[in-house]
């Protein structure tokens, strides 16, 4: 009995409860919104392709002196996975820019003139000693209905340093680094010529 007691108290006795966090992605890139929309027609956004740890909702980190290996922190998530979360802000951006008559997520009862597909390649946080970093990197093509070849297809690339050591601040520097990749996203879509 004796034995029993000791057991069950080193069982529940002072280990911290660590709590989950959630993280949202919410991104506010303030884009000029096109005086006329550079596609004309229905523009859907297939939601991202993605492989390994930033296919899942964990936050992803890498080291800057092992950038080959890849971590997920325990308890931080997004509230979906990565690819998701950036499939529906892209709409949300697409839509204030007005680069299309109408933007909207991939739905089997819409036609679309226009696809936008996309492969998330980095989604992560570079932990360093003295410069740690967020880095989003994501390969988009915008397709035609009925032409084989893309319209545009192009590899987005930011980095933006990380002010603080907590990952909510990774967070906020991940979601600064998506603003960069969607407002050079929405330029290059504007910059189309008759398409």
């Amino acid at each position: 009995m004796i034995f029993g007691l000791l057991a069950l108290s080193s069982c529940g006795g002072a280990g911290t409860v660590v709590d989950d966090h959630y993280y949202r992605l919410i991104t506010e890139p303030n884009i000029p919104v096109a005086k006329s929309p550079s596609l004309d027609g229905l523009l859907v956004v297939q939601q991202f392709t993605a492989d390994g740890p930033h296919s899942g909702r964990a936050i992803v980190y890498s080291r800057v002196d092992e950038p080959m290996e890849l971590h997920s922190y325990r308890y931080h998530f997004w509230t979906e996975p990565p690819a998701r979360l950036i499939q529906q802000q892209l709409v949300r951006s697409l839509r204030q820019a007005k680069v299309a008559q109408a933007s909207h997520q991939q739905d089997p009862a819409l036609r679309e003139d226009y696809t936008l597909v996309g492969h998330l390649q980095r989604f992560e946080i570079v932990r360093s000693p003295t410069e740690p970093s967020a880095v989003v990197v994501m390969e988009v093509s915008l397709l035609k209905r009925g032409q084989s070849r893309p319209l545009m297809a192009q590899t987005y690339t930011a980095e933006v340093e990380i002010e603080g050591g907590s990952v909510s601040s990774g967070v906020v520097a991940l979601t600064r680094a998506l603003v960069q990749v969607q407002r050079a996203l929405i330029k290059d879509i504007k910059g189309l010529s008759g398409p």
